[in-house]
Formats: C-alpha cells, sequence, structure tokens
C-alpha cells in the first residue's frame, strides 16, 4: 500500500493534509488543484451535485453544471485540507478543510460522481455506489 493511502475495513484515508487548493477548474464539473510547499501534488474532481458547509453553517447544494450554484466551492480556494475519507461501504467522500469546511459528495446511482488523485493513488467513485475504485501506481 501506498504511503498516499491509509486503510481500514470501512475507509481510505488520502494524504494530502496540509495542501491547499490553489486553482479550481470548472467546466461540465469542478475540479479542486492542491499544492503543496513546492509542487502541484493531487485533486479532486466533482462530477455531480454535492455539497459544501462552511463552519458553523447549513450545508449547500452545488450542482457542477448550474454555474448559479458554484459559490459555496469557490469559498475553498486558498483552503488547506486537514483531511480526506472515503467510505469503501457506500462510496462517500469527505474532505475537510482546515477552517472547518467540509465538501461532502455521494456516489450517484448511473455516473462516476467524483475522484481522487494524489501521489501514486487515484481513487473513482463507482457509479450506484459501493466500493469506489482503487488505482495504485
Amino acid at each position: 500500500m501506498t504511503s498516499s493511502l491509509t486503510e481500514t475495513t470501512e475507509h481510505w484515508g488520502v494524504a494530502l493534509e496540509g495542501r491547499e487548493t490553489l486553482m479550481l477548474t470548472i467546466d461540465n464539473r469542478v475540479t479542486l488543484h492542491l499544492h503543496g510547499v513546492e509542487t502541484y501534488e493531487g485533486s479532486i474532481i466533482l462530477e455531480t451535485p454535492f455539497t459544501v458547509r462552511a463552519a458553523n453553517t447549513d450545508p449547500v447544494i452545488v450542482e457542477p453544471e448550474d454555474k448559479s450554484s458554484l459559490l459555496p466551492v469557490l469559498a475553498c480556494f486558498g483552503k488547506a485540507v486537514e483531511a480526506i475519507s472515503v467510505s469503501r461501504l457506500d462510496g462517500a467522500l469527505r474532505v475537510t478543510f482546515g477552517d472547518g469546511t467540509v465538501l461532502d459528495a455521494r456516489a450517484d446511482p448511473n455516473y462516476e460522481a467524483w475522484e481522487v488523485n494524489a501521489p501514486g493513488v487515484k481513487i473513482v467513485s463507482s457509479p450506484g455506489g459501493g466500493e469506489p475504485t482503487l488505482f495504485e501506481q
């Protein structure tokens, strides 16, 4: 198992702590590009609706194809990742930022809803849920 991944029977943890969201790409999906001290180190790609909850607020639904709903995810620019957790049971992704902001993405019944890339690791949600697909390099 690569050092970018920790594993339990229920979750994978992706070791991108401290990486900052220093670029966002928006097309029919939202991509958060994560950078370390010296280089680009990973990304989170969101292709179906997900929620963003700033500290002490209610979650807001973001739909990547509805540009009017993107404001909450734009607020993630410049934030540092505290933790990334992937459920091996239902395919849910949780990204927690250092300021308490939480991004949650669920599996989609028909599509690959999200993808996480880190050094040596790629995890892709499986349509319909269940354990996501893990690629290790």
